[in-house]
C-alpha cells in the first residue's frame, strides 16, 4: 500500500442547535477576547445572534467582523486582523459559508504568528503558530470547516491560497439549524460543489490520494446524491439539511488529503475575473472536464456513478462513466443551475485570457488525471460555452433518419464532405429520442458498431484529426431517453455535446467518409423502427 498523510481537524461536533452552545464547546478554548468573523448578510438576518450571546454568557468580550465578501480580498483578511489586534482577541471565529471562513483561518494566522500574509502564500509556507480557532459553516458545500486551506483573491482577480495544516481549526462545529434558511439557487451550487470535491478526491492523481479519502468521498456522494434535490425543492426539510451538511463535511476531509484537481482550475479564473459564485463556476465547467478526463479516469468514475445515481449499478462498468456524465447533466439541469459561460456575460474573446489564467493554478492542475495544457483549457471552456440545456419536451417514439451532412470546405473538417449521418430522429419535435424499453439493445448495437468499425476511445471533444461517431443518449423526464448516432464536429459538435451515454470515435486522419456498416445499420434500423419504439 502506497504510504499517505491524513490531517483532519481536531475536534468535530455535529448537533442541531450546537451554535448556541459555544461557550460550553469552546469556551475555554477560545478564551476572553473572540473575533467573529462573518457576512453582513448573516449579522442581517440574525444567525449571528445565538454565537454571540452564546459567548457573552459566559464572559466572553465578542468583536464582529462582518464585512467578508464573496471571493474575499488580501484587504479584507488584512482589515479583520487589524480589528482583532485592535481588540486583542484571544481567538477567533468563523461562521458563514467558505468565504468568510477563510478569512477567519487567515486572519487567525496572521494574529497568532505576525507573520505578513505575503509570507504565507503557497504550501506549508505558513510559519505558525494561530490563535484557537472555531468554524461553523452555514452552507453545505465548501467543507472549508476541515480543509488546511484558504483562498484569497489578491490584485483584483488572481486566486492565491495558503495551504498549512496549521489552518486547521481546533473544533469544526456542524449545526444543521444555520443552513435552513439558505436559498434554493444556493443549495444547489453548493450541493453540485460538495460533489466536485468528493469526485475530484476519488480521483486525484496526488501521490497522497488514499483509502480514508476515497471512503469519505464515497459516502459524502450516497448522502449529497439522496437528499441535493430535496434540500432544494424543500429547504426546510431537516432530514435533508442534516444529510447535506455532513456530505459536504465528509467530502471536505477527502480532498483535503486528496486534493482538487482541473475543475476546481478552471473554476478559479470563472470567480476571480468575472465575480462568478464558486459552486456555479464549478458546475460550468464539471462536465467539460469529467468528459475530458475519461481517458485516464473512467473506470473510477465508474466505481462513484452508483454511489451518486443507484440506478446506475445496472449499467455495464464500460459504460457506466458517460452514465455519469448524462446523469450528473440531468440532475444541475433539474437543479436549475446554468449551463452556459455565456449565461454569465462570458463572451467567446474571453476565453483565451481565462484559458491562460487557469494554466497559473499549477498546484491543483497537477492533481488532475489528465495532464491539461493552455490548449485544452480553451477547449473546455469552449464546450462549456456552446452548452444547451437537455429538451423538456418527451415523446415515446422515434425514427432512424439517414442524410448527408455537408461541411464547409474551409473548415478543418472539409474533407469529410457526404458522408452519410444517421440519426434517431422525431420530425415532430426536432429531438432526438427514444423509449428507455431499448436502453439495452441499443448498447448492444453500439458496441458492435465498436467491434465493426474499429472505433476506438478518444477523451477530447475538439481534436482536428477524430471525428464522432457514436450513441447519445440524454435523460428526459423519468421514462425516456435519448440517443443519437452520427457524426458531429467543429461547433455543431460543440453545441450539440449534452448528455454522451456512450460515445466511439472513429480515426478521420485517413480522410475516408465514415459510413455506417450495413450489419449495424439494418440492426438499428430494425430496433429504432416506428412499430419498434
Amino acid at each position: 500500500m502506497q504510504p499517505f498523510t491524513f490531517i483532519t481537524a481536531g475536534t468535530i461536533v455535529f448537533r442541531t442547535g450546537a451554535a448556541a452552545d459555544i461557550d460550553a464547546i469552546a469556551g475555554a478554548l477560545l478564551g476572553p477576547r473572540v473575533l467573529v468573523v462573518t457576512d453582513d448578510q448573516l449579522q442581517k438576518l440574525g444567525l449571528c445572534d445565538p454565537l454571540v450571546y452564546g459567548l457573552q454568557r459566559s464572559g466572553t468580550d465578542v468583536t464582529v467582523f462582518d464585512a467578508v465578501e464573496a471571493d474575499p480580498s488580501e484587504s479584507t483578511v488584512l482589515a479583520a486582523r487589524d480589528m482583532g489586534r485592535s481588540a486583542g482577541v484571544t481567538g477567533v471565529v468563523g461562521l458563514g459559508g467558505g468565504s468568510s471562513l477563510d478569512v477567519a483561518k487567515a486572519a487567525a494566522l496572521l494574529l497568532g504568528s505576525g507573520e505578513q500574509l505575503s509570507e504565507a502564500w503557497g504550501v506549508n509556507q505558513a510559519r505558525g503558530p494561530r490563535l484557537p480557532l472555531v468554524l461553523i459553516l452555514t452552507t453545505a458545500g465548501t467543507g472549508s470547516e476541515v480543509t488546511p486551506i484558504a483562498i484569497i483573491t489578491v490584485g483584483g482577480d488572481e486566486k492565491l491560497a495558503i495551504s498549512s495544516p496549521i489552518l486547521l481549526p481546533d473544533v469544526a462545529l456542524l449545526d444543521p439549524a444555520l443552513t435552513l434558511g439558505l436559498p434554493p439557487k444556493f443549495t444547489a451550487a453548493t450541493g453540485i460543489d460538495a460533489m466536485v470535491h468528493a469526485i475530484e478526491a476519488y480521483t486525484s492523481a496526488s501521490t497522497n490520494n488514499n483509502p480514508i479519502s476515497r471512503s469519505l468521498a464515497r459516502e459524502a456522494l450516497r448522502l449529497l446524491g439522496a437528499h441535493v434535490e430535496t434540500a432544494v425543492k424543500d429547504g426546510a426539510n431537516p432530514v435533508a439539511r442534516e444529510a447535506m451538511l455532513l456530505g459536504s463535511m465528509l467530502a471536505g476531509r477527502a480532498f483535503a488529503n486528496s486534493p482538487v484537481a482541473a475543475v476546481h482550475a478552471l473554476a478559479y479564473p470563472l470567480g476571480g475575473i468575472f465575480h462568478i459564485a464558486h459552486g456555479f463556476s464549478n458546475a460550468l465547467v464539471l462536465i467539460p472536464v469529467l468528459r475530458f478526463n475519461l481517458p485516464a479516469a473512467a473506470p473510477l468514475y465508474a466505481e462513484i456513478a452508483a454511489d451518486i445515481f443507484p440506478h446506475l449499478a445496472i449499467v455495464p462498468a464500460e459504460l457506466r462513466a458517460e452514465a455519469l456524465l448524462t446523469a450528473l447533466t440531468d440532475l444541475m439541469a433539474r437543479l436549475g443551475i446554468p449551463r452556459q459561460l455565456r449565461d454569465f456575460g462570458i463572451g467567446k474573446s474571453d476565453l483565451p485570457q481565462i484559458a491562460a489564467e487557469a494554466m497559473q493554478q499549477t498546484r491543483l492542475l497537477v492533481n488532475n488525471p489528465m495532464p491539461i495544457t493552455e490548449r485544452d483549457a480553451f477547449s473546455i471552456y469552449s464546450e462549456a460555452w456552446y452548452m444547451r440545456s437537455l429538451p423538456s419536451r418527451r415523446t415515446d417514439y422515434a425514427h432512424f433518419v439517414p442524410h448527408t451532412t455537408r461541411w464547409n470546405d474551409n473548415d478543418v473538417y472539409g474533407h469529410l464532405n457526404n458522408v452519410v449521418h444517421y440519426s434517431l430522429f422525431d420530425s415532430t419535435v426536432g429531438n432526438w429520442v427514444v423509449t428507455r424499453g431499448l436502453l439495452d439493445p441499443l448498447k448492444s448495437a453500439v458496441i458492435a458498431l465498436v467491434a465493426e468499425t474499429g472505433c476506438r476511445y478518444f477523451g477530447e471533444m475538439h481534436f482536428p484529426s477524430v471525428i464522432t461517431a457514436g450513441l447519445r443518449i440524454g435523460k428526459i423526464g423519468t421514462s425516456s431517453v435519448r440517443y443519437e448516432l452520427g457524426l458531429f464536429s467543429g461547433e455543431q459538435g460543440v453545441a450539440s455535446a449534452e448528455g454522451f451515454f456512450v460515445h466511439v470515435y472513429i480515426d478521420a486522419l485517413s480522410r475516408k467518409p465514415c459510413a455506417i456498416p450495413e450489419p449495424t445499420r439494418l440492426a438499428m434500423t430494425e430496433l429504432l423502427s416506428p412499430s419498434g419504439a
